[in-house]
């Protein structure tokens, strides 16, 4: 097997792998979207409250305390971005494996008009 051949066939290798990088995250991103899986918890913040017995001068014995946000309303938003950026690198690097692969699985043919002695 010559060194073309070679090139070639690494070449559509390095081409199927990387297409099946994007579509594979494309599936996961699709699956997370729809409710079928949930993204990993990167994400676990606290809610976030305030004490309104500070803010009219209540004394502290009174629990005054009102949530703002909700501790999901907050990770939720987050772990969905972050699994999505995540998900975008993978596939562009899967892009990057897959161009490589085009790259070498082509054949460069010059043609020269005149021979140069």
């Amino acid at each position: 097997m010559d060194s073309e051949n070679s090139n070639k066939l690494f070449g559509y290798l390095l081409l199927v792998v990387g297409l099946l990088v994007i579509v594979f995250c494309a599936f996961k991103v699709y699956r997370v979207f729809t409710g079928q899986e949930m993204p990993f918890n990167l994400f676990t913040l606290s809610s976030v409250s305030v004490d309104l017995g500070k803010v009219v001068g209540q004394p502290t014995s009174a629990d005054l305390k009102q949530e703002l946000f909700g501790a999901d309303l907050i990770n939720k938003p987050l772990n969905y971005g972050f699994y999505l950026m995540l998900m975008g690198f993978i596939a562009s690097v899967g892009f990057k494996i897959a161009s490589l692969g085009v790259q070498l699985a082509r054949t460069i043919k010059v043609n020269v008009k005149e021979k140069i002695v």
